[in-house]
């Protein structure tokens, strides 16, 4: 049996695997789906200050948009499996996720999956990572010339071999820069 010091260490060797240079792997790894979940447009501590109708979006995103799947109104989506998934990326109550117009109490699924609309354009612009903790340094640009900082923030992931979960997003509209 391997010692809490040694799994420490590999595990610290996870996250210092992470090229932190590599801005654009990081945007589409981790900002993108939180980004599109609009779970980045405001600052939160906790998944359950998220607004539940933001992990509808996430989810989307991570299961629909990516794979090219276009129809995704006609899908139909076990609540065990919509919750689990959301739970691997956020601390969150499944109560809470069931507070959206897509969950059906009586059959027990996620439906009606909304449009997403238009969204901008945003990077990160920086990383670092301190213990089991990525610091992504994001900004957010106008759709009007994809070059207009119209938002920053700081989005914290924790990291765990392969995977993670996101802990907590500090965002204010453009102007001063928050890191």
């Amino acid at each position: 049996m391997e010692s809490s010091e040694q799994a420490l260490n590999e595990h610290k060797q996870d996250i210092n695997a992470i090229d932190l240079t590599d801005l654009d792997s990081l945007t589409e790894k981790y900002l993108y789906p939180a980004y599109w979940g609009y779970i980045t447009a405001t600052s939160w501590n906790s998944a359950s200050e998220i607004r539940p109708k933001n992990f509808i979006h996430f989810y989307m995103y991570n299961k629909f948009i990516k794979n090219s799947i276009s129809n995704w109104e006609n899908y139909s989506v076990p609540a065990s499996e919509y919750e689990n998934y959301i739970c691997q990326y956020f601390n969150v109550d499944p109560l809470l996720l069931r507070q959206v117009e897509q969950y059906d109490k009586q059959k027990k699924v996620y439906s009606n999956f909304p449009n997403i609309g238009s969204l901008g354009c945003c990077k990160v612009v920086a990383a670092e990572n301190q213990d089991d903790k990525l610091f992504l340094y994001y900004e957010y640009y106008s759709r009007a010339d994809d070059t207009t900082v119209i938002r920053t923030g700081t989005l914290i992931v924790r990291i765990s071999g392969d995977e993670y979960q996101y802990l907590s997003c500090k965002t204010k509209e453009s102007g001063n820069s928050i890191f």
